[in-house]
């Protein structure tokens, strides 16, 4: 796997977001959470990375960073955290 790098904006207490990819290949991950008329209103980190989808692998260590805090939006008997359920 070649190196690649990542930029982590974080928002524990969470933080109205919006979406725009763009690209012909693009690689996301909870975007689609973030359109009008979903459940989730705000979000509680921003991962910008390269790598294509290896660095999608980022995400898992921001959930578990949020999780083991309890940060999320409750939901069910789950928390939501950044447009995902864990």
């Amino acid at each position: 796997m070649g190196q690649t790098g990542c930029t982590v904006i974080l928002a524990p207490a969470g933080a109205a977001g919006g979406v725009d990819v763009r690209g012909g290949a693009s690689g996301t991950l909870g975007t689609d959470a973030l359109g009008p008329g979903t459940v989730i209103d705000r979000v509680h980190a921003v991962l910008l990375t390269g790598g294509s989808t290896f660095g999608l692998a980022a995400a898992a260590g921001i959930m578990r960073y949020f999780e083991e805090r309890g940060v999320g939006v409750p939901f069910g008997s789950v928390r939501v955290v950044s447009g995902h359920r864990s």
